[in-house]
Protein backbone atom coordinates (compact mmCIF):
# COMPACT_ATOMS: atom_id res chain seq x y z
CA UNK A 1 0.00 0.00 0.00
CA UNK A 2 2.87 2.64 0.96
CA UNK A 3 4.67 1.74 -2.58
CA UNK A 4 1.46 2.32 -4.29
CA UNK A 5 0.60 6.17 -2.37
CA UNK A 6 4.24 6.99 -3.35
CA UNK A 7 3.35 5.98 -7.02
CA UNK A 8 0.53 8.32 -7.15
CA UNK A 9 2.47 10.67 -5.57
CA UNK A 10 5.49 9.91 -7.69
CA UNK A 11 2.83 10.79 -11.02
CA UNK A 12 1.27 13.70 -9.30
CA UNK A 13 4.28 14.89 -8.93
CA UNK A 14 5.33 14.48 -12.30
CA UNK A 15 1.72 15.63 -13.84
CA UNK A 16 2.22 18.71 -12.30
CA UNK A 17 5.86 19.54 -12.98
CA UNK A 18 5.03 18.63 -17.01
CA UNK A 19 2.17 21.09 -16.80
CA UNK A 20 4.06 23.91 -15.16
CA UNK A 21 6.96 23.19 -18.08
CA UNK A 22 3.92 23.60 -20.93
CA UNK A 23 2.71 27.13 -19.38
CA UNK A 24 6.28 28.08 -19.91
CA UNK A 25 6.54 27.10 -23.63
CA UNK A 26 2.79 28.54 -24.18
CA UNK A 27 2.23 32.39 -24.92
CA UNK A 28 1.59 34.29 -21.86
CA UNK A 29 -1.61 35.11 -23.26
CA UNK A 30 -4.67 33.62 -24.25
CA UNK A 31 -4.91 34.08 -28.63
CA UNK A 32 -8.90 35.48 -29.22
CA UNK A 33 -10.44 36.46 -32.55
CA UNK A 34 -11.88 39.59 -31.46
CA UNK A 35 -8.47 40.77 -29.80
CA UNK A 36 -6.96 39.53 -32.97
CA UNK A 37 -9.18 41.32 -34.53
CA UNK A 38 -8.63 44.51 -32.85
CA UNK A 39 -4.69 44.14 -32.89
CA UNK A 40 -5.08 44.75 -36.66
CA UNK A 41 -6.30 48.02 -36.18
CA UNK A 42 -3.80 49.28 -33.85
CA UNK A 43 -1.42 51.50 -35.68
CA UNK A 44 -4.10 53.70 -36.39
CA UNK A 45 -6.50 53.52 -33.28
CA UNK A 46 -6.95 56.83 -31.23
CA UNK A 47 -10.04 55.68 -29.11
CA UNK A 48 -10.39 52.65 -27.99
CA UNK A 49 -14.09 51.63 -26.90
CA UNK A 50 -14.01 48.37 -24.89
CA UNK A 51 -16.43 46.23 -22.68
CA UNK A 52 -19.66 43.84 -23.38
CA UNK A 53 -21.36 42.97 -26.33
CA UNK A 54 -23.37 46.29 -26.80
CA UNK A 55 -19.98 47.87 -27.79
CA UNK A 56 -20.00 44.92 -30.73
CA UNK A 57 -23.26 47.60 -31.92
CA UNK A 58 -20.92 50.52 -32.38
CA UNK A 59 -19.82 51.37 -35.94
CA UNK A 60 -15.59 52.65 -36.21
CA UNK A 61 -17.01 53.95 -39.56
CA UNK A 62 -19.79 55.87 -38.70
CA UNK A 63 -18.07 57.31 -35.38
CA UNK A 64 -14.80 58.29 -37.30
CA UNK A 65 -16.94 60.12 -40.14
CA UNK A 66 -19.12 62.05 -37.54
CA UNK A 67 -15.59 62.89 -35.59
CA UNK A 68 -13.94 64.67 -38.68
CA UNK A 69 -17.37 66.44 -39.21
CA UNK A 70 -17.18 68.23 -35.69
CA UNK A 71 -13.01 68.61 -36.31
CA UNK A 72 -12.57 65.76 -33.41
CA UNK A 73 -10.63 63.47 -36.10
CA UNK A 74 -10.18 60.72 -34.27
CA UNK A 75 -10.61 57.39 -35.38
CA UNK A 76 -12.07 54.62 -33.03
CA UNK A 77 -11.27 51.06 -32.30
CA UNK A 78 -13.59 48.21 -30.70
CA UNK A 79 -13.69 45.41 -28.31
CA UNK A 80 -17.02 43.94 -27.52
CA UNK A 81 -17.11 40.28 -25.44
CA UNK A 82 -19.87 38.62 -24.30
CA UNK A 83 -20.16 39.24 -20.57
CA UNK A 84 -16.64 41.25 -20.48
CA UNK A 85 -16.70 42.54 -16.67
CA UNK A 86 -15.44 42.52 -13.27
CA UNK A 87 -11.76 41.26 -12.92
CA UNK A 88 -11.83 39.76 -16.50
CA UNK A 89 -12.47 43.46 -17.86
CA UNK A 90 -9.26 44.59 -16.08
CA UNK A 91 -7.26 41.63 -16.83
CA UNK A 92 -8.00 41.90 -20.71
CA UNK A 93 -7.08 45.98 -20.50
CA UNK A 94 -3.86 44.90 -19.46
CA UNK A 95 -3.60 42.44 -21.97
CA UNK A 96 -4.63 44.81 -24.86
CA UNK A 97 -2.81 48.02 -23.76
CA UNK A 98 0.50 45.82 -23.21
CA UNK A 99 0.75 46.07 -27.12
CA UNK A 100 1.71 49.25 -28.77
CA UNK A 101 -1.21 51.27 -29.61
CA UNK A 102 0.94 54.33 -31.09
CA UNK A 103 -1.84 57.03 -31.65
CA UNK A 104 -4.10 55.28 -28.58
CA UNK A 105 -5.36 58.66 -26.88
CA UNK A 106 -8.17 57.30 -24.81
CA UNK A 107 -10.25 54.66 -23.52
CA UNK A 108 -14.10 54.46 -23.46
CA UNK A 109 -15.13 51.53 -20.99
CA UNK A 110 -18.83 50.35 -21.10
CA UNK A 111 -19.67 49.03 -17.50
CA UNK A 112 -23.09 48.77 -18.13
CA UNK A 113 -22.67 45.23 -16.46
CA UNK A 114 -21.43 46.67 -13.56
CA UNK A 115 -18.56 44.79 -11.47
CA UNK A 116 -20.68 41.65 -11.24
CA UNK A 117 -18.21 38.17 -12.27
CA UNK A 118 -19.63 35.99 -15.24
CA UNK A 119 -18.51 33.06 -13.11
CA UNK A 120 -21.65 30.81 -13.31
CA UNK A 121 -21.41 27.06 -12.54
CA UNK A 122 -21.82 26.12 -16.86
CA UNK A 123 -18.73 28.51 -17.24
CA UNK A 124 -16.16 27.02 -14.49
CA UNK A 125 -14.43 25.24 -16.89
CA UNK A 126 -14.05 27.47 -19.85
CA UNK A 127 -10.22 28.55 -20.74
CA UNK A 128 -11.28 31.94 -21.10
CA UNK A 129 -12.69 32.25 -17.33
CA UNK A 130 -9.32 29.83 -16.57
CA UNK A 131 -7.39 32.81 -18.11
CA UNK A 132 -7.97 35.47 -15.88
CA UNK A 133 -7.58 33.49 -12.63
CA UNK A 134 -3.96 35.37 -12.44
CA UNK A 135 -2.78 35.77 -9.04
CA UNK A 136 -3.77 39.11 -9.43
CA UNK A 137 -7.42 38.47 -9.47
CA UNK A 138 -7.54 36.93 -5.44
CA UNK A 139 -7.04 40.36 -3.96
CA UNK A 140 -9.57 41.91 -6.04
CA UNK A 141 -12.17 38.64 -5.63
CA UNK A 142 -11.61 39.15 -1.91
CA UNK A 143 -12.72 42.57 -2.16
CA UNK A 144 -15.42 41.43 -4.29
CA UNK A 145 -16.92 39.04 -2.25
CA UNK A 146 -16.68 41.31 0.84
CA UNK A 147 -18.54 44.43 -0.76
CA UNK A 148 -21.42 42.85 -2.39
CA UNK A 149 -24.46 40.86 -1.52
CA UNK A 150 -23.27 37.72 -3.16
CA UNK A 151 -21.72 35.25 -0.54
CA UNK A 152 -18.64 33.41 -1.14
CA UNK A 153 -19.81 29.65 -0.66
CA UNK A 154 -17.43 26.97 -0.19
CA UNK A 155 -17.64 25.12 -3.60
CA UNK A 156 -17.01 28.55 -5.26
CA UNK A 157 -14.11 29.68 -2.99
CA UNK A 158 -12.27 26.13 -3.63
CA UNK A 159 -13.46 26.88 -7.97
CA UNK A 160 -11.12 30.03 -7.62
CA UNK A 161 -8.23 28.51 -5.75
CA UNK A 162 -8.69 25.63 -8.23
CA UNK A 163 -8.73 28.31 -11.41
CA UNK A 164 -5.69 30.00 -9.93
CA UNK A 165 -3.72 26.56 -9.64
CA UNK A 166 -4.98 25.37 -13.10
CA UNK A 167 -4.17 28.92 -14.65
CA UNK A 168 -0.36 28.14 -13.70
CA UNK A 169 -0.08 24.90 -14.33
CA UNK A 170 -2.28 24.69 -17.70
CA UNK A 171 -3.91 21.80 -16.77
CA UNK A 172 -7.73 24.18 -17.69
CA UNK A 173 -6.37 25.15 -20.65
CA UNK A 174 -6.76 21.91 -22.83
CA UNK A 175 -10.20 23.25 -24.09
CA UNK A 176 -7.94 25.49 -26.73
CA UNK A 177 -7.01 22.53 -28.32
CA UNK A 178 -10.53 22.64 -29.62
CA UNK A 179 -10.83 26.08 -30.32
CA UNK A 180 -13.18 27.07 -27.55
CA UNK A 181 -12.61 31.31 -27.63
CA UNK A 182 -13.91 33.99 -25.86
CA UNK A 183 -17.97 33.63 -27.40
CA UNK A 184 -18.25 30.47 -25.48
CA UNK A 185 -19.15 32.06 -22.03
CA UNK A 186 -22.55 32.48 -21.33
CA UNK A 187 -24.43 33.99 -18.05
CA UNK A 188 -26.65 31.86 -16.09
CA UNK A 189 -30.58 32.51 -17.07
CA UNK A 190 -31.54 31.08 -13.54
CA UNK A 191 -29.27 34.19 -12.31
CA UNK A 192 -30.74 37.45 -12.16
CA UNK A 193 -27.98 39.66 -14.48
CA UNK A 194 -28.87 42.93 -12.15
CA UNK A 195 -28.84 42.25 -8.69
CA UNK A 196 -28.97 45.89 -7.71
CA UNK A 197 -32.32 46.29 -8.71
CA UNK A 198 -35.55 45.70 -7.32
CA UNK A 199 -37.29 42.04 -7.79
CA UNK A 200 -40.43 42.18 -10.46
CA UNK A 201 -43.23 40.05 -10.56
CA UNK A 202 -43.61 38.01 -13.69
CA UNK A 203 -45.26 39.56 -15.87
CA UNK A 204 -46.48 39.35 -19.57
CA UNK A 205 -44.23 40.79 -22.36
CA UNK A 206 -44.60 44.48 -22.67
CA UNK A 207 -45.38 46.51 -25.65
CA UNK A 208 -42.32 48.90 -27.04
CA UNK A 209 -44.07 51.84 -25.61
CA UNK A 210 -44.69 49.94 -22.05
CA UNK A 211 -40.59 49.65 -21.95
CA UNK A 212 -40.31 53.38 -22.52
CA UNK A 213 -42.39 54.37 -19.43
CA UNK A 214 -41.25 51.67 -17.44
CA UNK A 215 -37.19 52.87 -18.18
CA UNK A 216 -38.27 56.90 -18.13
CA UNK A 217 -40.31 55.85 -14.46
CA UNK A 218 -36.95 53.85 -12.99
CA UNK A 219 -34.79 56.63 -14.62
CA UNK A 220 -36.48 59.44 -12.66
CA UNK A 221 -36.03 57.40 -9.66
CA UNK A 222 -33.16 56.86 -9.71
CA UNK A 223 -32.31 60.49 -9.86
CA UNK A 224 -34.89 61.73 -7.13
CA UNK A 225 -33.73 59.63 -5.04
CA UNK A 226 -29.59 59.77 -5.94
CA UNK A 227 -29.31 56.21 -6.29
CA UNK A 228 -25.66 55.47 -7.09
CA UNK A 229 -22.97 52.10 -7.53
CA UNK A 230 -19.60 52.54 -5.98
CA UNK A 231 -17.46 53.99 -8.09
CA UNK A 232 -14.19 51.76 -6.60
CA UNK A 233 -14.44 49.35 -10.10
CA UNK A 234 -14.40 52.47 -12.41
CA UNK A 235 -11.04 53.27 -10.42
CA UNK A 236 -9.61 50.51 -11.12
CA UNK A 237 -10.23 50.08 -14.02
CA UNK A 238 -9.00 53.99 -14.96
CA UNK A 239 -5.80 53.47 -13.19
CA UNK A 240 -4.96 50.42 -14.97
CA UNK A 241 -5.48 52.51 -18.28
CA UNK A 242 -3.18 55.35 -16.54
CA UNK A 243 -0.59 53.13 -15.93
CA UNK A 244 -0.06 52.30 -19.90
CA UNK A 245 0.00 56.73 -20.33
CA UNK A 246 -4.04 57.15 -21.38
CA UNK A 247 -7.21 57.64 -19.89
CA UNK A 248 -10.55 56.41 -19.11
CA UNK A 249 -13.90 57.37 -20.36
CA UNK A 250 -16.70 55.34 -18.84
CA UNK A 251 -20.40 55.16 -20.80
CA UNK A 252 -23.46 53.21 -20.15
CA UNK A 253 -25.17 52.00 -22.84
CA UNK A 254 -29.00 52.23 -23.74
CA UNK A 255 -30.21 48.61 -22.58
CA UNK A 256 -34.45 48.64 -21.16
CA UNK A 257 -33.24 48.64 -17.64
CA UNK A 258 -32.77 51.51 -15.55
CA UNK A 259 -28.47 51.27 -14.14
CA UNK A 260 -28.09 53.49 -11.52
CA UNK A 261 -25.22 55.85 -11.63
CA UNK A 262 -21.47 55.14 -10.53
CA UNK A 263 -20.90 57.43 -7.19
CA UNK A 264 -19.05 60.66 -8.11
CA UNK A 265 -16.14 60.52 -5.60
CA UNK A 266 -14.85 63.38 -3.41
CA UNK A 267 -12.05 64.42 -6.18
CA UNK A 268 -10.84 63.03 -9.28
CA UNK A 269 -13.91 61.87 -10.90
CA UNK A 270 -15.08 59.69 -13.56
CA UNK A 271 -16.04 61.05 -16.20
CA UNK A 272 -19.04 59.19 -17.23
CA UNK A 273 -21.69 58.98 -20.37
CA UNK A 274 -25.01 57.73 -19.84
CA UNK A 275 -26.73 56.70 -22.58
CA UNK A 276 -29.00 54.69 -20.66
CA UNK A 277 -31.92 57.36 -21.02
CA UNK A 278 -34.75 57.63 -23.66
CA UNK A 279 -35.13 61.51 -22.68
CA UNK A 280 -31.87 62.58 -23.11
CA UNK A 281 -31.07 60.29 -26.51
CA UNK A 282 -34.76 59.30 -27.92
CA UNK A 283 -33.03 58.30 -30.93
CA UNK A 284 -31.55 55.02 -29.09
CA UNK A 285 -35.03 53.88 -27.94
CA UNK A 286 -37.29 54.03 -31.22
CA UNK A 287 -38.67 50.35 -32.45
CA UNK A 288 -36.83 50.67 -35.75
CA UNK A 289 -32.73 51.02 -34.09
CA UNK A 290 -34.31 47.98 -31.18
CA UNK A 291 -33.23 44.22 -31.54
CA UNK A 292 -35.23 41.84 -29.69
CA UNK A 293 -33.25 42.22 -26.69
CA UNK A 294 -30.98 45.34 -25.05
CA UNK A 295 -28.98 45.50 -27.97
CA UNK A 296 -29.11 47.39 -30.48
CA UNK A 297 -29.25 46.77 -34.31
CA UNK A 298 -26.80 47.75 -36.98
CA UNK A 299 -29.11 51.20 -37.76
CA UNK A 300 -28.95 51.88 -33.93
CA UNK A 301 -25.00 51.21 -33.46
CA UNK A 302 -24.66 53.75 -35.88
CA UNK A 303 -26.80 56.88 -34.15
CA UNK A 304 -25.04 55.59 -30.97
CA UNK A 305 -21.34 55.94 -32.89
CA UNK A 306 -22.15 59.26 -33.69
CA UNK A 307 -23.48 60.20 -30.70
CA UNK A 308 -20.92 59.01 -28.43
CA UNK A 309 -17.80 61.12 -30.63
CA UNK A 310 -20.12 64.01 -30.51
CA UNK A 311 -20.20 63.51 -26.19
CA UNK A 312 -16.26 62.54 -26.20
CA UNK A 313 -15.56 65.67 -28.49
CA UNK A 314 -17.07 67.78 -25.48
CA UNK A 315 -15.61 65.74 -22.38
CA UNK A 316 -12.17 66.13 -24.44
CA UNK A 317 -12.67 69.76 -24.33
CA UNK A 318 -13.45 70.30 -20.70
CA UNK A 319 -11.59 66.94 -19.22
CA UNK A 320 -10.34 68.19 -15.87
CA UNK A 321 -7.86 65.08 -15.67
CA UNK A 322 -5.10 65.10 -17.64
CA UNK A 323 -3.35 61.42 -18.52
CA UNK A 324 -0.10 61.09 -16.19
Amino acid sequence: MARFALRLLWMAGGLVLGASLLYALMPVERRERDRDELLRHKDDCQVLLIGPSYVNRLVPAAFDDEAQRIGFSKRMCNLGRVNLRGYELAHELEIVLGHDFPKLELVAIDITLKESLAFDPENWFKPRVIGWHTLGAIPWLARYYSSTSRPLEPLTALSHAGHVAAHYTSLGRAGELFGEGAESVRPDPRRRARPDEPEDEPRPPASHAEKIERLVARKHEIRERRQTLPSRWGEDLRTVTRRHGVDAFFFYSPVWHGVRPPRPPKKDGLVFLDFNDPERYPELYTPDVRGSTDHLNPAGGAIQSRLLARELEKRWALRRVKPP
